[in-house]
């Protein structure tokens, strides 16, 4: 149990460990999360001083390791929801707390690591990893590395250099993500302005005068720029989403980039791009950069003829010459639901009746209980940090087993995480005495807020992005990890969105989509059969500027971490943009500002998204050759992958499961590429 005393006032935050699911304090005072954290981080302290006491010849792999590996995660059980809340709390001091933790975390992070003797200690055990097997070797492998990731083996001058480079660089990124997740800018228009925009969209919104205030919140953002037939509205739209969180966030980025260099030099790296990705799947900068070129060379083609057929459409839209006809990159999305309209008479504001979210959610949680051999009970009048989360306990289906528990927090809301997301709250591992800590994770996302006269309505697109965070959400429930460390989606970072990307394929399968269906009017009444078959006929509907996009995104990160020196992240980003995606940018913009995956765990490693993809479409081949329903694949999928977490060798799970190496023939097949 864990209980912290400030004068007359208890502050409970995690409660014994024996209770499932574990209760946590969400209204806990600001000044009560920074002193809790900081008196967490202290006993922590003590605890690794005591290791590193350890005499030589006394140390032991139980002693030492394992101990070291409990000391964090008893320290992580309290600092995990702490930092969570600066993402999901109403309470701006909260969040801002939440932001301080975090960069508490940080520090505490950065002191463990050059503690040089405490990697003594831990150095004296290295020859033992010939007699050590499975996690056991991975754990002690992992901790080495961390230590001399964080420089213990240079001079003293060096190490305090590193520590205080690290450390600011945290705070770089807290701060980046403070801007980003707290940015506010409305785009204005008038009724007449916002003609094509769904009504249900502009019910939503506020008022001044005769305009209504557009945020740049995905449930906005994304219907204005499919829907507004005015381009001027369009364009307008996109620019101020290119100009999210700020100038100042440009100047984070670049003194970041300019840390991490340093960093890397350091520690005897060419540059940041092969620090970080020496730890991942792909290894070296170079394969990487090989990897997203050979992509790019399938794609570039394909998106040309994409670009032209848009481009004629927008001719016959505004009744003018082809030659006079310019694609925007902001009539992408526009032409895009035009064509699906047209060519497949799919209609997003009709395919959206058929998907509220409550239908969707129970139907999505069928297909998971299914797929994966568990069964999930909601918890009424849920101990929460906001009225709207709901939160659900997961068992085993056949041995009633408890795996974990889950919240969901899926509306918008000022102040709140902006993206799609899961989260890591409690994480899984064996406590000493032999019980297991069962998870605990949030899942936060910005649908459409229900309405008094409407439910929350998912467009497509939407369930996939409910389908793939409920994906990392599962990953992170049935873990058996011994380790928490290996708990969960703790593994390589360019494999981790692998198992989440493989189940958005269940969301285009005629069966699985005809399931979660049903008309918000009446839920018996599901999805036409013929729009299922346009739908899943469109799916490769603009995929190499899909494709590309991602492409784009990575290569700029790669960019940014290999030169030498960015003196202007936004006209490198620019003139890439132009480069790869063949459209002209806006010069005005400072897009860099809102590039929020390369101030978090995403630098130098955007391409896993791609990377992953690989892996994903793979291991989807198996539900192909069977059902996606297949129970008896899904539990093996579970046990083989899911359950695993980062514990074994990311590539040897995925062989397991294949009963073969992995190849990318699948994946080129799902981008509509022939192989």
């Amino acid at each position: 149990m864990t209980l912290f005393k400030y004068g007359q006032e208890l502050t409970w935050l995690m409660i014994a460990v024996e209770e499932e699911p574990p209760h946590i304090n969400w209204a806990i005072k600001p000044e009560d999360m920074i002193k809790t954290a900081k008196t967490v981080i202290e006993e922590a302290k003590t605890a690794i001083d005591e290791i590193a006491k350890t005499p030589e010849g006394r140390e032991t792999f139980e002693n030492v390791v394992v101990k070291l590996e409990r000391v964090i995660t008893t320290a992580e059980r309290t600092l995990l929801p702490l930092g969570f809340m600066k993402y999901v709390s109403t309470n701006p001091e909260q969040r801002s707390a939440g932001g301080e933790v975090e960069k508490l975390e940080s520090e505490f992070q950065n002191y463990l690591w050059s503690r040089v003797d405490l990697y003594n200690v831990v150095k004296r055990l290295g020859g033992e990893l010939d007699r050590l097997e499975g996690e056991d070797y991975r754990l002690l492998d992992k901790i080495l590395k961390a230590f001399k990731r964080k420089g213990v083996e240079l001079d003293e001058k060096s190490r305090k250099t590193l520590t205080d480079l690290f450390n600011k660089h945290d705070q770089l990124q807290i701060t980046f993500q403070k801007n980003l997740n707290e940015y506010k800018y409305f785009v204005r228009a008038t009724k007449e302005e916002l003609d094509g925009v769904p009504e249900s969209v502009i019910k939503t919104l506020q008022k001044e005068g005769n305009q209504y205030l557009l945020p740049l919140d995905y449930p906005v953002y994304f219907p204005v720029m499919e829907n507004a037939k005015l381009e001027s509205l369009r364009k307008k739209m996109y620019e101020a989403f290119q100009n999210r969180g700020g100038i100042e966030n440009t100047d984070l980025l670049k003194e970041a980039l300019s840390i991490r260099k340093q960093i890397a030099t350091l520690l005897g790296y060419k540059n940041y791009a092969e620090y970080i990705i020496e730890e991942k799947m792909a290894k070296t900068p170079e394969r990487v950069i090989s990897f997203l070129t050979e992509l790019k060379g399938y794609l570039q083609d394909k998106a040309k003829l994409e670009k032209e057929k848009m481009r004629k459409l927008k001719a016959r839209d505004l009744g003018i010459s082809l030659e006079d006809a310019r694609l925007e990159y902001w009539d992408v999305s526009y032409y895009h639901n035009l064509i699906l309209k047209e060519d497949y008479a799919i209609d997003h504001n009709t395919v959206r009746e058929y998907f509220p979210l409550e239908t969707v959610l129970e139907n999505m949680f069928n297909v998971y209980q299914t797929v994966l051999g568990l069964k999930f009970e909601e918890i009424e009048n849920p101990n929460t940090w906001h009225p709207d989360v709901k939160q659900f306990l997961v068992y085993d289906k056949e041995t009633n087993k408890y795996m974990g528990s889950f919240f969901l927090d899926l509306f918008p809301r000022e102040g709140k995480f902006k993206h799609a997301a899961a989260f890591d709250i409690v994480q899984g591992t064996l406590l000493e005495g032999g019980k297991y800590q069962r998870p605990m994770a949030a899942m936060v996302a910005n649908f459409t807020k229900p309405t008094e006269t409407e439910p929350s309505l998912l467009q497509h697109r939407e369930v996939v992005v409910l389908f793939h965070e409920f994906g990392h959400i599962m990953h992170q429930i049935v873990t058996e990890a011994k380790y928490a460390r290996f708990s969960g989606a703790n593994t390589a970072w360019d494999f981790v969105e692998a198992p989440s990307q493989m189940l958005e394929n269940w969301v285009w399968d005629k069966q699985v989509l005809s399931m979660l269906s049903g008309h918000y009017t009446d839920s018996s009444k599901k999805l036409p059969e013929d729009i299922i078959e346009r739908m899943i006929e469109a799916k490769l509907l603009n995929a190499g500027i899909q494709n590309l996009r991602q492409i784009f995104f990575a290569m700029i990160d790669m960019k940014y971490h290999l030169e030498e020196n960015i003196e202007d992240p936004n006209k490198v980003w620019h003139d890439l943009f132009e480069e790869i995606l063949t459209f002209k940018p806006l010069r005005n913009t400072h897009p860099a500002s809102g590039f929020g995956h390369i101030m978090g765990g995403y630098a130098a490693g955007y391409y896993g998204y791609l990377w992953s993809k690989v892996y994903a479409q793979d291991m989807f081949t198996r539900f192909e050759k069977s059902s996606p329903l297949d129970e008896k694949i899904g539990l093996e999928y579970r046990q083989k992958i899911l359950a695993k977490g980062g514990s074994e060798d990311e590539e040897q799970l995925v062989i397991s499961f294949l009963g073969r190496k992995p190849d990318n023939k699948a994946f080129l097949r799902s981008l509509g590429i022939k192989v």
